[in-house]
């Protein structure tokens, strides 16, 4: 097995940010407080925790969730698991403690992406099967001009 990167554990902890943030409630955290507050979580948790659950509760503590979303418990448990059976989770608080300003700036990044694409996909779901025909015409004549250049 290949040796585990600091970057891959990042990407990890933004797994977790994501996560974590999707059963955050806007009525305890506004909008203005988000990121700030994802981050301090993080911070606290890795710092504190000696074990994965005890990551995971402190988390949720900071960012006021008394229960997950099902997508979230999910994540998660796929986290922990991964985490455990590679013993990883020393290693992963470490890089979330150290790097957490980036690890949040990534699922800032992320989720950006994650809401165009969610909102592109709704704007081509309401167009008519015409207008779909001829966007799906228009990117194949462009894939075709920079497969020719």
């Amino acid at each position: 097995m290949s040796e585990v990167t600091d970057e891959a554990l990042s990407e990890i902890g933004v797994d977790l940010v994501l996560s974590m943030m999707a059963s955050v409630s806007s009525d305890k955290i506004g909008a203005m407080d988000w990121w700030p507050r994802a981050k301090s979580a993080l911070e606290t948790a890795a710092d504190a925790a000696s074990n994965w659950p005890h990551m995971v509760s402190k988390m949720a503590s900071k960012l006021q969730i008394d229960a997950t979303m099902v997508s979230t418990a999910t994540n998660i448990a796929a986290i922990g698991k991964d985490l455990s059976e590679q013993n990883l989770f020393e290693r992963f608080r470490k890089v979330c403690r150290r790097d957490a300003v980036f690890i949040v700036a990534m699922s800032q990044a992320k989720r950006d992406e994650q809401k165009k694409a969610k909102k592109d996909k709704a704007k081509f779901e309401d167009l008519s099967e015409t207008d779909k025909e001829k966007l799906d015409t228009e990117a194949r004549t462009k894939a075709q001009k920079k497969v020719k250049l």
